[in-house]
């Protein structure tokens, strides 16, 4: 009997399987993305989607809704570099697994998009002129897509300001945790502090 070498001999859920799974979920609750959503800014709704697809994401149990808010913010930053990269004519094709699954945010990463892409054009205009000078992302207290109600407080212009290298994927990596270190109590955010530097010992060590 002929095996079908586009199936895995062993069914095993892999992490990929869970970053389909999450997105599935995200895109059922579009108070969570859908910026033109009337649920989209209350936070309780978005709070309240969140909790279900960590107890989705958990098989029913309890799970825990920061991780996978980590996880989800993490996938949408590497579905916009691939949205990024297929618009740059010097990068050959482009590869993202899940970009078919997350086509759905699309619309809504194409001011950033957009905003990127100037910075690259910016920056290109810029070597010509002056040599290696670095593309870079602008953020400010105010700049939090997790929180749209905070951040319409805080848009009064008086938020700090910092750029950041934009070809630098640390640094983007760790941008992408600070809103939701935001959303943390100070206990939490001292643990979360402290379970990253451990991470850091384990796999350093």
């Amino acid at each position: 009997r002929m095996v079908d070498a586009s199936k895995p001999a062993v069914s095993a859920f892999t992490e990929e399987d869970s970053d389909f799974q999450l997105s599935a979920l995200v895109q059922s609750f579009p108070c969570i993305w859908d910026t033109d959503n009337l649920q989209y800014r209350c936070s309780k709704s978005r709070e309240a989607a969140w909790e279900q697809i960590a107890q989705d994401m958990e098989g029913g149990r309890i799970g825990s809704v920061e991780e996978y808010k980590l996880k989800w913010r993490l996938l949408r930053d590497k579905y916009a570099k691939y949205l990024r990269d297929c618009n740059n004519p010097h990068h050959e094709s482009p590869y993202f697994y899940l970009a078919k699954e997350m086509e759905f945010l699309k619309p809504y990463i194409k001011r950033r998009l957009k905003t990127w892409l100037t910075e690259d054009n910016n920056n290109q205009e810029g070597k010509k002129a002056n040599a290696k000078r670095p593309a870079t992302i602008c953020l400010s207290d105010s700049d939090d897509e997790t929180d749209p109600d905070e951040r319409e407080e805080k848009s009064s212009g008086t938020g700090r300001f910092i750029s950041v290298d934009a070809r630098n994927e640390d640094a983007m990596f760790l941008l992408g945790v600070l809103p939701n270190m935001r959303q943390m109590s100070a206990e939490r955010k001292k643990l979360f502090k402290v379970c990253l530097l451990q991470a850091c010992d384990q796999i350093l060590g």
